[in-house]
């Protein structure tokens, strides 16, 4: 059997729907009332004055005032939700719906989350264009026909958090939410996707697809994929949103595989095909494929082959081999891969017996001329062999000269920033923001520093835009959090506020080096030098701009690296070794030898004993066991 045992589902990430195959307790939050009211709204004025703004109706007005006086008005508690929330993407949001849950019941609290979802926070008389902007004249008003929704996560989260409790209540309470739904189903689409995403019944969801993709929505189509149960479906509503608008989380991918199953594979697909690297990230791209690599199917292994020319899909092909054995066997047997059926089928001799008889004749004598090559190996002479493999230093370890140790050095370099002609002005050029007179820059400080920010972007905004001293006192104050959008603004703020940037950008760079590590190439500091000599020593993703930034500062790097080069023995002086030893096969030894002198002579001589020794006297304390590649009978003329 292929697919024993095979779990590709993590349960703590899915939205779990009634009647579906993960579900779990729910406890609605009892703080949720303090936490809630503790939220403060992105916007002069707060909750009153959203609702002084002419955009608000009267009789939103009317709701909100019997909510805040203690009334169970949902209209007005989902106004008051979409004001404070704003387009936050905080875990906080979510708690509205706990609020409600815990002294309203189910039965309001989905009321209120379809409500909320059918209300945006507009301007009706500013410019086109600038509307959804924050501004004292920002009201909220339920969606008119033709309108959609604009912001993503407040709504969204929300309403997954009430299907929560809906997948496990009583029968007779979920049967009250259902009649209170149903006048909600003849109202605007975003109230009917709304519907569905709390109860995804069969024939709601047919519906709000259908009309979904008639309308290309994309705020619906990325609501309803976690309402939908059938492949075709997924695949049509992934196709709607923009990549930049795909902000895929691992709640909507294990959502989408717990409804659709396997199946949705294709949808996946499609996301890897759109370049989502560009956008999410190349750790969401990782993820992702190392994903679909635990998924069972011919498809899915078809289809990891297919994309093999990527270097994120061929590790997945490899790990989904490892998990299939027998499936991967017969599917590179089909399709040719000379390279990688080799190394297969090698290790894994006992699988050829059951999986031949289910392979076509031209793919059967593959196998089995790899088969008789291993078996026909001959062993050559000792004298065909070359001596370092004939007589391998590790067969007969001799002792060697300890490394010298060098106590007490310490560089003692600034951070610094060095450009290259027009690299800034590049820089400075690649996120253009929204111009906005009006913005108040110490209150839009505060909130990037708290994280209660509504806009992604603001990070980089105030960073660009805002006077240089409250950018500058804000950098100190602030905790740096990854978006999609940081890798492009922050090259502009590196550019505009130079060192003062690089705190976040180590940081950042740390946590996801793939997305960050290009950033530090005009960067030198003790701190730049040690996590790139670490990224080049362990991290094939970043290897290239890691070597790229050691090769533009060989100075700054030498004067970094040599004080744990001379340092005591560990990975800290195996990788500063390293580093200065590509330095030195680059031409640059005058450089090393002139850092290493400004630490005194006896740096100085540990550096050049550094440049004379054996490197093949310098053994792991394990060998490692060779790979099934080295094996004699994965020679390319099993082939």
């Amino acid at each position: 059997m292929e697919d024993t045992g095979v779990s590709f589902i993590a349960p703590e990430h899915v939205h779990p729907r009634r009647g579906g195959a993960t579900t779990r307790p729910f406890v609605a939050d009892p703080g949720a009332g303090v936490r809630t009211a503790e939220i403060v709204p992105d916007r002069r004025g707060g909750v009153g004055g959203a609702l002084a703004a002419p955009s608000t109706p009267e009789t939103v007005r009317a709701a909100v005032t019997q909510w805040l006086a203690g009334n169970p008005a949902p209209v007005g508690a989902a106004a008051v939700a979409a004001i404070k929330a704003g387009g936050r993407t905080s875990d906080d949001v979510r708690l509205f719906a706990d609020l409600w849950i815990g002294e309203h019941g189910l039965r309001f609290a989905a009321t209120a989350a379809v409500e909320m979802a059918s209300m945006l926070l507009i301007d009706d008389h500013a410019a086109s264009g600038t509307q959804h902007y924050p501004s004292s004249d920002r009201g909220v008003r339920h969606l008119r026909p033709g309108e959609t929704q604009l912001t993503r996560w407040p709504a969204t989260a929300v309403l997954l958090r009430v299907r929560a409790a809906l997948a496990v209540a009583p029968d007779d309470e979920f049967e009250q939410v259902v009649t209170a739904l149903m006048p909600f189903r003849e109202g605007l689409p975003t109230a009917r996707a709304a519907c569905s995403t709390l109860v995804p019944r069969p024939d709601w969801v047919d519906a709000d697809v259908a009309d979904t993709v008639a309308s290309r929505d994309s705020w619906r189509a990325r609501l309803l994929l976690h309402a939908t149960a059938d492949a075709g479906q997924a695949r049509l509503l992934a196709e709607i949103p923009e990549p930049w608008h795909l902000d895929i989380d691992r709640g909507l991918v294990f959502t989408l595989l717990d409804g659709v199953g396997p199946s949705a594979v294709s949808t996946l697909f499609h996301w890897l095909d759109q370049k989502i690297a560009q956008f999410s990230g190349a750790g969401t791209e990782r993820w992702l494929f190392s994903l679909v690599a635990t998924i069972p199917g011919d498809d899915v292994m078809t289809g990891l082959l297919s994309r093999s020319g990527s270097r994120a899909a061929k590790a997945a092909l490899l790990e989904a081999a490892r998990r299939f054995p027998a499936r991967a066997m017969r599917i590179l047997a089909e399709h040719d891969v000379a390279d990688l059926l080799r190394g297969h089928v090698v290790e894994h001799l006992d699988l050829v017996n059951e999986v031949t008889p289910l392979l076509s004749l031209p793919a059967a004598g593959r196998v089995q001329a790899i088969v008789r090559a291993w078996h026909e190996v001959v062993t050559a002479p000792l004298s065909a062999v070359p001596p370092v493999l004939a007589d391998p230093p590790w067969s007969r370890r001799q002792r060697v000269a300890r490394p010298p140790v060098v106590t007490g050095l310490a560089c003692t370099d600034v951070p610094a920033v060095t450009w290259l002609p027009g690299e800034r002005e590049e820089w400075a050029e690649r996120r253009r923001f929204r111009e906005d007179p009006a913005v108040d820059w110490p209150a839009m400080a505060e909130k990037v520093i708290n994280g209660t920010g509504r806009w992604d972007d603001e990070p980089g905004l105030l960073f660009a835009r805002a006077p240089e001293e409250i950018a500058r006192a804000t950098l100190v104050r602030w905790e740096p959090r990854s978006s999609w959008d940081a890798p492009y603004w922050m090259p502009v703020a590196a550019a505009r506020l130079g060192t003062d940037m690089l705190p976040a950008l180590l940081t950042l760079a740390r946590a996801t080096p793939a997305d960050y590590a290009a950033l530090l190439l005009p960067f030198t500091s003790t701190e730049v030098a040690v996590l790139v000599a670490d990224w080049s020593a362990r991290l094939k993703t970043v290897r290239g701009p890691a070597r790229q930034w050691l090769l533009r500062h060989p100075g700054a790097a030498a004067r970094a690296l040599i004080p744990p080069a001379l340092g005591k023995p560990g990975t800290a002086r195996r990788q500063a070794e390293r580093v200065l030893l590509l330095l030195h096969g680059h031409g640059h030894t005058e450089e090393i030898r002139q850092a290493a002198a400004g630490y005194g002579p006896e740096a100085a001589a540990g550096v050049e004993a550094l440049f004379v020794a054996d490197p093949l006297a310098a053994l792991p304390a394990r060998m490692p066991t060779p790979p099934v590649w080295a094996a004699p009978g994965c020679s390319r003329r099993c082939g």
